[in-house]
């Protein structure tokens, strides 16, 4: 596997965009990042870390922080929360022989209601759906989280293991993940969770006094469903004769008029609306009578004086028309003259029309000039729109009319009050009491249909009772055997464990020891690494047979050994993965960097990403791991653009002088 690529946009203290190669040549491994504290070099590897593992990164910085907090704080602060943040990160793997590209593109912004935060895998240049949405599967096929400690670390993280307890549980931890022991510690641990719950329900026999108690209750609540049945049947009687008396009192009520007494005021609006209504009618048919309406009584005459002004009319017309007629006549001769036609002609003419002129001619003698006055010129159309109307407002009349006597008849059939009075009192309160009942009724229905369901409820619980106490026998065979078997299989379990992990143990023995000479060739010759098999303590093992513990050792030994035990995990993990180390020289005294220096940062991978201050590896430590260098960076803090900025070298000469 080989880190190609990481692009940083407004990442921490990196604003804006910023895309660094990382591809090492086969000869030379190394890529150094040289940075001062503060300026960002931690910040990028924790982004190679985020950009693979998303929430479950073993970012330091995160600390306790919810991954949504973490995120958002991670977004540079100089520049707006809608810019957001991302990172992109390339990287090639082998698999069936041969090399695939895979990018990651994770990207976040801040927003109201948290953070918004999208995820793509491409696969050589092309949108992995799959893989997008399975990613924390995936990742395991390339770097496991569990392993991850090993390729990701720094240089106070190998201060803390030259500790031997601490080294000790490196090695516990890191055999265990690599072998898969892990999973059998689960397994083993959710045996035991299955063979306590097992016999818990062992223990958890069915008592038979719960069954009686369930029989007393059952008892008791037949007995008030017996109960309530009966006091319903005898409330269903008190409920029929309250509605016999109601019907009763309602007859002797209708009898004696009382019905229109308890309506005597519905009565008496009624009346004074009518009579209102009966003036408002009178008072239409008044101004009807007023306007077109009396010349309905002489439609004959109106008939023949429409006639006669029609004929008037067209004698008029028809003495226009002559008059016309004529003076065209004297037009016409008066032309022909002017225009100079003979006069025998225009006498032809002039003969030709005064023997048509009678022919021209249509009404003869005095003219008939009467003036009709237009209201009295009614159509028939509206002739017999009155009458509609007329129609219409004498029926309503007569309508109203009708109900003011029906009303009238009413109210005096309207009884005294002291003749009624005693009846709807008692009619008023038989209907109250009829309504109690009905209430106390729905009451006891209610509670009725609450015991009934209850008395049900009893009854199969009693019947799942016995059934599981039918059936706890059989069980408790079962359980016993689930409890052997279990015994029997986590024995089985923690003995395979002990085996594989002794056996194992003897090649990281080996790998720890080769790895602690090529970096101390001196103890090479003096010693070899053992591994206790129950504490996982390092001792070192003398020609003479002799045993050295590890805390006889230097404090600068002690750190190259615990160097060596990560760089064996490494190897022992069977996966060519890039190491990456922050502070590498750490606190390492000056009398054992040159060891890393020279033997372990050039061989610790075919690929090793450096980050160091300018104060680790300097100017004679740069000098001797040059060889090995195949890209160089130096991170730096820019004021003016508040920004870290990366630009290509190690440091400047007089920075490494200095």
């Amino acid at each position: 596997m080989i880190f190609d690529e990481l692009v940083l946009h407004n990442f921490g203290v990196y604003r804006g965009e910023h895309r660094v190669a990382l591809t090492p040549s086969a000869e030379r491994p190394i890529v150094l990042f040289g940075a001062l504290n503060g300026s960002g070099k931690t910040t990028f590897m924790e982004a190679m870390q985020l950009a693979l593992y998303g929430k479950s990164a073993k970012a330091g910085p995160r600390g306790r922080l919810a991954y949504q907090d973490y995120l958002a704080r991670s977004v540079n602060r100089y520049v707006t929360p809608t810019e957001g943040a991302g990172l992109k990160f390339a990287f090639r793997h082998r698999t069936e022989g041969r090399d695939e590209s895979i990018r990651l593109v994770r990207t976040w912004k801040p927003g109201g209601k948290g953070v918004k935060e999208t995820f793509e895998v491409w696969r050589n240049e092309t949108l992995d759906t799959v893989a997008t949405e399975r990613w924390v599967e995936f990742v395991e096929d390339f770097i496991p989280i569990q392993i991850s400690d090993l390729f990701f670390f720094d240089g106070e993280k190998i201060e803390g293991l030259a500790d031997p307890q601490q080294s000790a549980a490196l090695l516990r931890v890191g055999l265990h993940s690599l072998l898969g022991l892990d999973l059998v510690d689960h397994l083993v641990r959710s045996l035991g969770v299955v063979e306590r719950r097992k016999r818990a329900t062992q223990l958890a026999k069915i008592n038979r006094d719960a069954v009686d108690q369930l029989d007393e209750e059952i008892a008791a609540l037949e007995k008030q469903v017996t109960e309530l049945a009966q006091r319903n049947a005898g409330l269903n009687n008190e409920i029929d004769q309250c509605v016999k008396v109601v019907s009763r009192l309602e007859s002797e009520l209708e009898v004696s008029g009382g019905q229109l007494f308890l309506q005597r005021k519905e009565l008496e609006q009624e009346y004074r609306d009518l009579r209102d209504r009966q003036a408002i009618v009178a008072g239409q048919l008044i101004e009807m009578a007023a306007g077109d309406a009396p010349l309905l009584l002489v439609t004959g005459l109106l008939e023949e004086l429409g006639k006669a002004a029609l004929q008037a009319h067209a004698g008029s017309v028809d003495s226009e028309v002559h008059n016309l007629i004529n003076r065209r006549d004297k037009q016409v001769l008066k032309k022909l003259v002017d225009e100079g036609v003979s006069a025998r002609l225009i006498k032809a003419i002039e003969s030709f029309l005064e023997k048509t002129k009678p022919k021209r001619h249509t009404i003869k003698g005095q003219e008939l000039s009467i003036a009709i006055p237009q209201a009295m010129l009614l159509s028939c159309d509206e002739c017999h729109a009155l009458i509609e109307g007329l129609e219409t407002k004498v029926k309503d009349f007569d309508h109203v009319v009708r109900r003011i006597e029906a009303c009238e008849r009413n109210l005096a059939a309207v009884p005294q009050e002291d003749m009624v009075k005693e009846i709807i009192e008692a009619l008023e309160q038989a209907r109250n009491e009829q309504q109690k009942l009905a209430i106390k009724m729905e009451l006891l229905e209610e509670g009725r249909k609450k015991t009934n369901a209850e008395w049900e409820r009893k009854k199969g619980q009693r019947q799942s009772k016995l059934e599981e106490f039918a059936t706890a026998s059989l069980a408790l065979n079962t359980t016993q055997r689930i409890l052997t078997h279990s015994a029997r299989a986590r024995e089985t379990l923690g003995r395979y464990r002990e085996e594989i992990a002794k056996s194992h143990m003897l090649r990281l023995e080996g790998l720890v020891t080769e790895c602690f000479g090529r970096l101390h060739r001196k103890k090479l010759i003096k010693h070899s690494v053992s591994i206790d098999r129950e504490s996982y303590e390092l001792q070192l093992l003398e020609e003479g047979g002799g045993r050295v513990s590890s805390n006889e050792l230097s404090a600068g030994e002690r750190q190259l050994l615990a160097v060596s035990v990560l760089w064996a995990l490494a190897q022992a993990s069977g996966r060519k993965l890039p190491t990456v180390i922050d502070t590498p020289l750490g606190r390492l005294d000056s009398k054992h960097r040159h060891f890393l220096v020279e033997n372990y940062f050039p061989h610790a991978s075919h690929q090793v990403i450096l980050f160091s201050t300018d104060e680790e590896i300097t100017r004679e430590y740069y000098r001797r791991m040059k060889p090995a260098i195949g890209r160089e960076y130096s991170i730096i803090f820019d004021e003016v653009k508040r920004s870290s900025t990366i630009l290509p070298g190690y440091f400047s000469q007089e920075a490494l002088a200095a």
